[in-house]
């Protein structure tokens, strides 16, 4: 089977998010920032893995996991944050 430079390119694409991914224990948006692609193209990049790299495919699959679990809390936290500094402002006003 050959592989054209293109396939090759996403295929390297896909392992350099991935472990961007799991070495900075960051988010889909985090990375997609981080290198200039889409949030689209990261996690399908990140779902590539399961073909071209399975262990490292279940180690992100682990993470999204755990950030899915915590986005709730995370989302609260900056709301928080948020009114917190919309109370300062209308105070020094």
């Amino acid at each position: 089977m050959v592989i054209s430079k293109k396939q090759e390119i996403i295929k390297q694409r896909a392992i350099k998010h991935g472990l961007l991914f799991i070495k900075r224990n960051s988010t889909i948006r985090s990375v997609a920032k981080e290198t200039g692609f889409s949030k689209s193209i990261v996690h399908l990049d990140l779902h590539r893995l399961k073909e071209i790299h399975p262990d490292l495919y279940s180690e992100v699959v682990n993470k999204m996991n755990f950030n899915f679990s915590v986005k709730h809390i995370r989302g609260g936290n900056t709301m928080k944050m948020k009114k917190k500094e919309r109370m300062n402002k209308n105070d020094s006003k």
